[in-house]
């Protein structure tokens, strides 16, 4: 289309990802959009429901970066797994692979904490066609942001999942503090 429609795929990225379809959403210019925590959630059973080969096409969240493509965070609030509505949750899931038993689902898949930061942000802004104005600190964009309670750039990644909202900044103003 001649127009930037921003298709999205929701749920792309998580089973059945396979390279040539990463490469199809790219040429189609589709918003992949993966529910991350799901490799906590169900990367245990994925082999056995899918089998070995198709198993490897599972939550390939840094082959869809690595194509350039721009998947935002997402949760499934209204769906099966409600610890994806924490969004530290879900980044300390891109970023370790880890389990509910502990195993790491396909580590070559792991993305790092910017990364994971970015899907939460700026693709997020992006996929809903507000990047002029949010997703990222700088001037001319809106001053919502929040003040976490550790630096999830320096901390254990294994820490990551228990990062907490200290205070929440709208516009500019305060609307919440621990």
């Amino acid at each position: 289309p001649k127009e930037d429609h921003r298709h999205r795929v929701e749920h792309m990225g998580n089973e059945l990802t396979s390279k040539e379809r990463i490469k199809r959403a790219k040429r189609l210019r589709v918003i992949p959009v993966p529910t991350v925590e799901w490799v906590y959630a169900y990367g245990d059973f994925i082999e056995t429901y899918l089998g070995p080969e198709r198993a490897r096409q599972s939550f390939l969240i840094k082959s869809l970066l690595d194509e350039g493509l721009r998947p935002p965070g997402s949760s499934d609030t209204l769906g099966t797994e409600p610890l994806s509505i924490n969004p530290f949750f879900s980044i300390w899931c891109a970023v370790t692979r880890r389990t509910f038993a502990g195993n790491v689902l396909i580590p070559e898949e792991s993305i790092s904490v910017m990364d994971a930061i970015r899907m939460y942000t700026i693709n997020g802004a992006y996929a809903g066609f507000e990047e002029d104005i949010k997703g990222s600190i700088e001037p001319g964009k809106l001053a919502d942001m929040i003040v976490i309670s550790d630096d999830i750039l320096t901390i254990s990644t294994d820490k990551i999942k228990d990062v907490w909202v200290e205070m929440t900044i709208i516009d500019g103003k305060i609307v919440y503090q621990r």
